[in-house]
């Protein structure tokens, strides 16, 4: 997630034919669209705690999580022991990994290649596809891997799109094509000028399975001048840009809790109705349930967590199957 202003399905399950009307990737459902999280292991000191808390939060929500989202540094084995604990119980990994600390330029000169190639190679040994979700919300300027970073040479969009070319293309020559690569911009792009403009750092159709969007309501707090944000508001840009052609990821959600006039449960609420009723592409949301800068969980009041269990209780976001067709690969 970034601090400014902007924004199951079993893996043994017979595939379907997808809708017509929606573009099909790589782990696509075949109708509806995926819930996931991203929960927070701080304080957890051992994968044995973490899975006991992902269960609880399961448990609390009243259905399991059909993605669960992890953040390994550059180096970190990208094939966990929790990764594959996902897949053990059916949850599909959704990797986000990040490139902080490695400039563009030494990943794109090949510096890198040994430990993509060993990366690549951890990932071909997994017995099942997996998300990845890599170096998100570029055209901001509050990671060490965003493409604005520091402004000096190697940096900027063409770097960025380079640099995630060549990263795909080591892993396409080592094999592992079990990846679903999601591209994945903030709504915002900081600087607000023309050259960082979010369709800048798109690496190609043939180069991106999902394009994502990570969509926080700050509602005015948190020195965000804006005021309570509009779900559908802040992904009708990149939806407008990319849905016909991709399938689309919400990476990061979260609002925060309830401000006079406004309720946490009726964003919860409105949003989800919205992406059912006018946006089939999005075909994943995965909900930000940490305590972070504000309390993004899901369950900080009654009404929240009602709003959240009626969400994920209708069978439109509980799809039994995966997609198949064209552009699935």
């Amino acid at each position: 997630m970034i601090d400014t202003e902007r924004a199951g399905v079993p893996t043994s399950a017979p595939p379907t034919s997808a809708p017509a009307a929606r573009p099909v990737g790589k782990l696509s459902p075949a109708s509806g669209a995926y819930v996931g999280t991203y929960s927070s292991t701080d304080g957890l000191s051992s994968d044995k705690t973490i899975e006991a808390y992902l269960q609880q939060r399961e448990a609390l929500a009243g259905r399991n999580f059909a993605i669960q989202n992890f953040m390994p540094g550059w180096t970190a084995p990208l094939d966990s022991s929790l990764v594959r604990w996902d897949i053990a119980h059916d949850i599909i990994p959704l990797i986000s990994w990040n490139t902080a600390g490695v400039s563009d330029q030494s990943i794109t000169d090949g510096s890198q290649d040994a430990l993509i190639k060993t990366q690549a190679d951890r990932i071909k040994a997994l017995p099942t596809d997996v998300f990845i979700r890599f170096d998100w919300e570029m055209n901001g300027n509050w990671f060490g891997w965003d493409g604005t970073h520091n402004g000096g040479p190697g940096t900027g969009p063409a770097a960025y799109v380079a640099m995630w070319r060549h990263i795909h293309d080591v892993f396409t020559a080592e094999g592992a094509t079990n990846v679903a690569w999601v591209w994945t911009p903030s709504s915002t792009s900081l600087p607000a000028a023309n050259w960082n403009d979010v369709t800048q750092y798109y690496p190609g159709d043939a180069y991106v399975a999902w394009v994502g969007l990570d969509d926080y309501n700050y509602g005015g707090t948190l020195g965000h001048s804006a005021g309570w944000n509009d779900f559908a508001s802040q992904l009708q840009p990149i939806y407008g840009y990319y849905a016909a052609k991709k399938p689309l990821m919400i990476g990061e959600m979260g609002s925060v809790n309830n401000l006079p006039g406004h309720d946490k449960g009726q964003w919860i609420t409105q949003m989800a109705a919205d992406v059912k009723a006018h946006y089939p592409d999005v075909q994943a949301l995965v909900w930000f349930d940490v305590k972070y800068d504000a309390d993004w969980r899901f369950d900080t009041s009654p009404s929240s967590l009602q709003a959240f269990k009626a969400w994920i209780a209708d069978p439109y976001y509980n799809p039994s199957s995966q997609a198949t067709g064209p552009g699935t690969g």
